[in-house]
């Protein structure tokens, strides 16, 4: 729980505590580390099978197009001239290092291999893992319902600073909002009773824009860090090597890269774009992609990396598994920082744009009034 109660801190206690209640973060996180990892496991399970299977066809028809098939189970001819060939009285085990009947060094060349296994990192990284997890999280945040997160009018049951002074018709005033048909709408519905000044009865809201779009930023990364810290508890209790010792490097080295919050974080900006300015240009696809792209990228990286010492290990003769786990640590940290570092410089930039932008339509809206909410058209002053 240590990186999320570091990281709650920096971006909902010390700054923002009043934009979100500490009920509403609690009930995201616990979304994160109840539901979401549920969800997960079980999908990745699912696409990590079917994945498995196009995998067993694809082999299945190489072997046939390329006349390996054949020749292991016909000819038995190995491909590699430097293989050795077996006995006619089949003394000489070929596969008795493991439990297959031929080693995959003697018929698949290194770099065909080396090929085959990033395909299947790829898959891995962008498919199971990245597309998988960041979907989730999206449904963490989008599944929990929050008060904080309703117009103030339609919590109060009236409509909040309205103009009575306008000299236009103000009798439907009165009247009361219709229910938000979207989920965590911060913005006005359509269908919203307008009075004739064009201002909405359930959005007349007196909460920044640059408020709500803290809150929604505070409420996805809550909840990708219940998702991360539960996931931690698995990797160092279930999936990792036993030992304090491991327990305890695996703990802190994931606690390093904070790819969980970060990529929620990068989803919030497309998210707040469609929710809080009312650009519905923005979908699913938009607000998931930049997230997909940066958690598959580290995932794949350090994927590969161990692939290519299991490789290294396949082929070659001098093989030194001391020297080449030092070289993956190195690497894969180095790689890690890099790509985590461009994760941060990635938001910060769209974070300040977004912000500049939001802190204009509030001061518009300080001077000239009410900013209207269309979700087909955006602001409009």
């Amino acid at each position: 729980f240590f990186q999320a109660f570091i990281l709650l801190y920096l971006v909902h206690w010390r700054n923002h505590r009043f934009v979100l209640s500490f009920d509403a973060v609690v009930k995201f996180f616990s979304s994160g580390f109840v539901l979401g990892i549920v969800i997960a496991l079980f999908y990745e399970t699912l696409v990590q099978f079917l994945l498995v299977i196009g995998a067993y066809v694809l082999a299945f028809v190489g072997l046939i197009a390329f006349g390996i098939y054949s020749a292991i189970t016909e000819s038995n001819v190995p491909l590699d001239t430097n293989a050795p060939s077996p006995s006619p009285t089949g003394d000489n085990d070929i596969g008795s290092s493991s439990e297959l009947f031929f080693n995959i060094e003697d018929y698949v060349p290194e770099g065909i291999a080396t090929v085959l296994m990033g395909v299947g990192m790829f898959a891995m990284a962008f498919i199971v893992a990245a597309l998988v997890e960041e979907l989730t999280k999206y449904f963490c945040f989008w599944m929990v319902e929050h008060p904080d997160f309703l117009p103030e009018g339609s919590l109060t049951g009236s409509p909040v600073d309205i103009d009575y002074n306008t000299s236009s018709d103000i009798t439907t005033a009165a009247a009361q909002p219709k229910p938000k048909n979207s989920h965590n709408s911060l913005q006005a519905d359509e269908s919203d009773i307008v009075v004739n000044s064009g201002i909405p009865v359930g959005e007349l809201d007196s909460r920044t824009l640059s408020n709500k779009a803290a809150a929604i930023t505070i409420a996805m990364v809550s909840a990708a860090l219940g998702f991360a810290c539960c996931e931690n508890f698995l990797y160092v209790f279930e999936y990792g090597p036993g030992g304090i010792l491991n327990e305890f490097s695996t703990l802190a080295a994931r606690s390093l890269f904070p790819i969980h919050p970060l990529c929620a974080a990068i989803q919030s900006i497309s998210v707040v774009e469609r929710d809080v300015v009312g650009d519905k240009s923005v979908g699913l696809g938009k607000i998931l992609f930049p997230a997909i792209l940066l958690h598959g990228s580290f995932d794949f990286v350090l994927m590969f990396i161990s692939g290519l010492g299991f490789i290294n290990k396949t082929y070659s003769d001098d093989y030194d598994e001391s020297e080449s786990e030092n070289e993956e640590a190195v690497l894969s940290f180095s790689f890690g920082i890099v790509i985590t570092l461009m994760g941060i410089i990635y938001y910060f930039r769209q974070f300040r744009a977004q912000r500049a932008r939001l802190k204009n339509l509030d001061d518009l809206k300080q001077q000239g009034g009410s900013i209207l909410l269309v979700p087909q058209l955006g602001p409009i002053l």
